[in-house]
């Protein structure tokens, strides 16, 4: 997967719907965690950044990881272009190594339908989110395999079944706190418009990890 996303890093923004949801699903993540005292972010799977640096101004500091040094190149040429002192892109597969820092808030958008072991991945969140702080996945609801149509994308999930992420939270110490549809995204195939619904969902540290 790393590869397709190399090759298409530099010009992702270039579709306005992607920035549209990244806009929308920071939305929801502001209306989550009003009245918290947050300060340090993880962004799982950023890719050029366009959550973050909506959020930009609700973090003291914000982590962009993702799997693909081309979107890492994106992200720090933004950061550039912006003079923004207080973002941090790093290099992160989660499937196959960890990172030693710890976050009040972890967040991430449409990324969790590529990995292929996501217990794996929440496990890792799980370990690095800090008592008290909170992990906001946005993603694809189970959807009919129709959303990706790359031959490339053959391992991907088809979306995701609520009662199996509350499980897969429940087992690695995290509660699903809220859950709800934020966004429709449209995609065309051989004529055929269709509509697929975006999660979002936040769970809390039960503050029982061991």
């Amino acid at each position: 997967m790393e590869n397709r996303f190399d090759k298409e890093a530099s010009t992702w923004d270039v579709k306005p719907d992607r920035l549209m949801m990244a806009e929308k699903f920071a939305a929801e993540i502001v209306k989550i965690i009003k009245g918290k005292n947050y300060k340090t972010a993880l962004e799982y799977g950023t890719g050029t950044g366009n959550v973050s640096f909506t959020l930009k101004n609700s973090f003291e500091k914000i982590t962009l990881a993702d799997a693909s040094q081309g979107m890492i190149n994106e992200v720090q040429n933004k950061i550039a272009q912006n003079a923004v002192t207080h973002f941090y892109p790093l290099m992160l597969d989660l499937e196959k190594t960890n990172i030693n820092a710890s976050f009040d808030v972890i967040y991430t958008l449409m990324t969790m339908h590529h990995v292929k072991n996501v217990e794996k991945v929440v496990s890792e969140f799980s370990k690095i989110l800090l008592p008290g702080g909170i992990l906001i996945i946005g993603d694809l609801e189970k959807e009919d395999g129709d959303f990706h149509r790359y031959p490339e994308n053959q391992e991907v999930h088809h979306g995701f079944d609520k009662e199996l992420l509350d499980n897969v939270l429940k087992s690695n110490y995290l509660k699903m706190n809220s859950y709800n549809v934020f966004y429709n995204m449209e995609r065309t195939h051989t004529g055929e418009t269709k509509n697929y619904p975006l999660f979002i969902l936040s769970a809390l540290s039960n503050n029982q990890k061991i």
